[in-house]
C-alpha cells in the first residue's frame, strides 16, 4: 500500500499529548507492543526478538519522511 503523505508527518501537541512521527528511539516501545499476546491477537504472531522491530520500524519512518 502506497501512503500518500504531504512532507514530513506533522506534530500535534496539546496540553497531554504530543503526537509526532516515528523515531529510531521509539523501537522498544514499539517492540513491547508487538511482542504482546494481548496486543497482536488480531494482527498476528507477536515478535519474539528486540531486531525484528528493525523492519517495522524501518517501513513507518519510510511512509512518513
Amino acid at each position: 500500500m502506497e501512503v500518500i503523505w504531504p512532507g514530513e508527518f506533522p506534530v500535534l501537541e496539546t496540553e497531554r499529548l504530543v503526537l509526532r512521527g516515528v523515531e529510531t528511539r521509539d523501537s522498544s516501545g514499539l517492540f513491547r507492543c508487538y511482542s504482546s499476546a494481548s496486543v497482536m491477537r488480531y494482527m498476528g504472531t507477536p515478535l519474539t526478538e528486540p531486531e525484528s522491530i528493525n523492519g517495522i520500524l524501518t517501513e513507518y519512518m519510510e511512509c512518513f519522511h
